[in-house]
């Protein structure tokens, strides 16, 4: 019988049981890959004039002014020059290289946790996952990139009234709120679909559009439950959030209270730093298992949905109510 309390039980029992899968837990974070908060934090904090700015700071990176003294620059000062484009090459590389680490891994995350439910041992480990990571990577980094072009589109376009009118005037800001509702459950609802197109992408083999495809059909014909799910994981997101601060904070306080009963300056330093490392692997740790999931209890209910066993809370209260009478 499909219920919430039960997928959301498997999702934790794996997230605990495997704790290989917090390694890719901690890449696929990168990408925002578990969090629902993490999209409406998105939305709040996003708009139009903040994506035409990104827009404007990276294009300046490659425009003719920014490359122009590059020649004068090896000419006067050569070895400083040198160093300044390994340095460069090597933020590229390493970008790329967590890049590939943070896609591979949110695809991994899908495949284990389907091999787990299917009890299908021999591919599961750290080494499977990061091969079906691999496979998949560049249909998964496709869907990420379109789900995140698609809203920037979207969030200028609900920006364009305001950017294109004098300031002060009511009329450009009414229609920007009214825009914002309207696009707000359209942005959510990619966000889920996205979620469902990598499934396919992972578990069907589906190709690219195929993919899309797929997800919006299953989001059409489930948006109820979808819906729900997102809800509740917002929920558990904040609780939780709220319990990773509390306990990041109790982990780090003792090391800093002590610090500050010190008169030494440098032990102060050093047991303030251990203090603030230990804050950080907490969050980190916690940040982990919460990606997990997160993408583990998308990728039940996904499973459910597929095997047509999901039914919304809403529609089964209906029922009951029907049977009561």
């Amino acid at each position: 019988m499909f219920s919430y309390r039960k997928i959301l039980r498997q999702a934790l029992d794996m997230t605990w049981r495997y704790k290989f899968l917090w390694f890719f837990g901690l890449f696929a974070t990168l990408l925002g890959a578990g969090g629902e908060y993490q999209i409406l934090n998105h939305i709040f904090e996003n708009n139009g004039e903040t994506t035409i700015s990104g827009i404007g700071r990276y294009g300046t990176m490659f425009s003719p002014d920014s490359w122009a003294n590059i020649g004068t620059y090896f000419a006067v000062d050569t070895t400083s020059a040198i160093i300044s484009l390994l340095m460069l090459l090597l933020t590229i590389a390493l970008t790329i290289f967590v890049l590939i680490l943070a896609v591979s891994s949110q695809a991994a995350i899908v495949d284990q946790t389907e091999k787990i439910l299917g009890k299908k041992t021999k591919n599961i480990g750290l080494s499977p996952g990061t091969v079906t990571g691999q496979k998949h990577f560049w249909p998964v980094l496709g869907i990420n990139i379109l789900i995140k072009i698609v809203i920037a589109v979207i969030f200028f376009l609900i920006a364009l009234p305001i950017l294109l009118s004098p300031l002060g005037q009511w009329l450009p800001i009414f229609i920007y709120v009214i825009l914002f509702i309207i696009f707000i459950p359209i942005i959510i609802g990619l966000s889920l679909i996205t979620k469902y197109a990598i499934a396919f992408i992972v578990i069907k083999k589906n190709k690219f559009y195929e993919a899309i495809e797929n997800a919006w059909v299953l989001f059409r014909d489930n948006w109820v439950v979808s819906l729900e799910m997102a809800l509740i994981l917002v929920v558990i997101n904040v609780l939780t959030g709220l319990v990773i601060t509390i306990a990041a904070f109790a982990v780090a306080a003792p090391f800093i209270i002590f610090a500050f009963l010190l008169s030494n300056f440098a032990v102060f330093w050093l047991i303030a730093f251990l203090g603030l490392a230990s804050l950080i692997a907490a969050i980190i740790w916690f940040g982990s298992m919460l990606t997990t999931f997160q993408i583990s209890a998308w990728t039940t209910l996904y499973i459910s949905l597929v095997k047509r066993q999901g039914k919304s809370k809403i529609a089964r209260l209906k029922e009951k109510a029907k049977k009561r009478k």
